[in-house]
Formats: structure tokens, sequence, C-alpha cells
């Protein structure tokens, strides 16, 4: 292609159209589909740090249903738009934990569920910009809850709380 990176498949009008794939010169892999000459369907791109994304382009951009893999054993499967997750999305964690609900601009944001395998408890309630913040609900493996508002804050010394015997201070949501 002139610029180092070598492409192989359909061409229109002197710029990659159809099925097809790139092997650029920075490094990544991409196979799958072109429209004048951007990224555009289903495709996937292997990128040089070992994340892989299978799923839907518009205009060189992700945006729609995909598989976000990453190196460390993380997972995605959700929507994107403009490259970031958004919608309903999946994520899971390589030391098991999972969030499951909605996305806004990449973060976690609305209504979801995280269940921390690890610390073994689930929260389900408002997130705000991928934080936990609003009304939730708390659950931990042994029975208790907690249901009310949540800030990302409380919820810590919430969790910190319940790995000590005893608490010195009494939780509110107000700390």
């Amino acid at each position: 292609m002139g610029n180092g990176n070598y492409y192989k498949g359909g061409w229109l009008k002197g710029q990659p159209n159809g099925e097809g794939v790139l092997v650029s010169s920075t490094g990544f892999v991409y196979q799958g589909q072109f429209v004048d000459g951007k990224f555009h369907g289903y495709g996937e791109k292997q990128m040089p740090n070992g994340v892989i994304y299978k799923g839907y382009w518009l205009h060189g951009q992700m945006d729609g249903k995909a598989k976000l893999i990453f190196p460390d054993g993380d997972l995605y499967i959700g929507t994107f738009k403009d490259n970031k997750f958004e919608g309903e999305g999946i994520r899971r964690f390589f030391n098991g934990d999972m969030y499951r609900g909605q996305y806004h601009d990449g973060y976690q944001h609305g209504c979801g569920v995280f269940i921390s395998m690890e610390e073994r408890w689930k929260y389900a309630g408002q997130w705000t910009k991928g934080k936990i913040h609003g009304k939730g609900l708390c659950m931990w493996l042994d029975g208790t809850v907690y249901d009310g508002s949540v800030s990302h804050l409380s919820l810590i010394h919430i969790c910190r709380c319940r790995r000590i015997e005893r608490c010195r201070s009494r939780w509110s949501p107000y700390h």
C-alpha cells in the first residue's frame, strides 16, 4: 500500500472495499469488511498489545455488538459506540469478578450488577461514570444485606467493615 501496510482483498476506486485483510506497519491485523478504505461491517482486529476486538464497525469506529478480549483474561461482551462501551454489556475480569449492566461513554453508568468473587459480595443498583452511586442493594455470602443509597466510598467502607469482625465506626451513607 506504499505506507508499510500490507493489504489483500477487494478494491474499489483505489481503496480497500469488501472483504480484506490489513496488516498494519504499527502492528495490528484486521480481517473483515471495508467500505471506502475504512473498517465497516463485521471485522476482527488484533492489536499489538494483545487486545482482540471481534464485532461491528461503522466508518472506522467500533460500533455495534462485539466481544473485546484482553490479554490478562478480562472479557467484554456488549455494544460499542464511537470506540467506547455503550448500552448493555457484560465485563468478566481475570479474577472472576463480573459486571453486567448499562454503559455510557465507556463507563458503567445506569443500572448494573457487580459480583466480587474475591471479596464474596454482590451489588445491584445504580452507577455513575464507572462508580457505584445511588440506590442499590449490597449482599454478602453470609446473608447480610444493605438496601439504600450508596456511593463508591461508602460501599468501600461497608466492605471493610464486613471484613473486620468489629468495625469501630458506625456506617452511614453520609460518610
